[in-house]
This record gives structure tokens, C-alpha cells and sequence, in this order.
């Protein structure tokens, strides 16, 4: 009976892929937990009666405050998104550097080429986590920001927009 054991290359790939894909989750509770601040917070304090502490808004000032919080939503996800683009282009630069860089060498020393692979397939492994970030980001984003909509529809200091 033959037995296949994983090897080492493959359980460290294994464990660095997991802890990459922990390290994104944990960005992503603490994303989570942010929105659960009051959102309309800093888009009220204009409003605020400086005596009672209450606000109290007209129909457009409503619209204002519901059109620049989900500006300022729409921006901070687009760019969350181009920060994720801007690592995986920077990656992909670096590792067509590298096999240019290889390639111009032409005979390589074995040990040279053994280094080359390890880093290839290390930079192949970091831009396939990348790839699965923003594609996990692009569809959350979407999910996000209708939940903000949703929140913002159902808030009573928005209501005089909704009449």
C-alpha cells in the first residue's frame, strides 16, 4: 500500500494561505464593527441644537446628510478597493521583474534557480490571496452598502426626507 504524506513545502503553503485568509476575516470584523457606530454621527453635529442636544431636520437637510454619508461610504469602499488593486499590481510588477531579471542571466546557477522558484511561487501564492481579497471585498462592498441604504431609510432623524 503506498501512503502520501503532504510535505513540508505543501503544509507551510497550507498555514501561510490560512493565516492570509484569517488576517483578511479580521479585517473584515473590525470593518463590521465600526459600522455599527452611529454612521450618521458625524453628519449630524451641524444640526445639533446646542441646547436640548437634539436634532431635528428638515426635508432637505435630510437629503444632505443622506447623500454626503453615502458619498463618504462609496468612497471609503472604492478606496479599500484600489488599495487592494495597488498590492496585487505592485506584486505582479515585482514578480515579472524578477523572471526578467532571471531570464536575462540566461545559464542560471541551480542554487539561483531554486531561489527563483521559492520566490515565484511565494509571489503567485500572495497574489492569488490578493485576488480572492478583492473579489471578496468587491461583493461585500455591495452587500455594505445596501445595508447602510437600509439603515438609513429605517432612521428616524431621516424621516422628514421619506414625507
Amino acid at each position: 500500500d503506498v501512503v502520501l504524506e503532504a510535505s513540508v513545502y505543501d503544509l507551510a503553503r497550507e498555514s501561510a494561505r490560512a493565516d492570509a485568509l484569517r488576517e483578511g476575516a479580521e479585517e473584515e470584523k473590525q470593518e463590521e464593527t465600526a459600522s455599527k457606530v452611529d454612521m450618521l454621527a458625524p453628519y449630524l453635529v451641524d444640526f445639533m441644537n446646542k441646547e436640548t442636544g437634539y436634532v431635528q431636520l428638515d426635508s432637505l437637510q435630510a437629503e444632505l446628510v443622506f447623500k454626503k454619508c453615502t458619498q463618504d461610504f462609496r468612497k471609503r469602499l472604492t478606496d479599500r478597493a484600489e488599495i487592494i488593486q495597488n498590492r496585487l499590481r505592485d506584486e505582479q510588477n515585482q514578480l515579472r521583474d524578477r523572471r526578467a531579471q532571471m531570464q536575462r542571466r540566461g545559464d542560471n546557477v541551480e542554487k539561483e534557480e531554486r531561489e527563483f522558484e521559492k520566490y515565484q511561487s511565494q509571489a503567485m501564492f500572495r497574489t492569488q490571496i490578493l485576488e480572492q481579497r478583492l473579489a471578496r471585498h468587491e461583493m461585500q462592498a455591495i452587500e455594505k452598502f445596501q445595508e447602510l441604504e437600509r439603515l438609513l431609510q429605517e432612521d428616524p432623524r431621516l424621516a422628514a426626507m421619506w414625507q
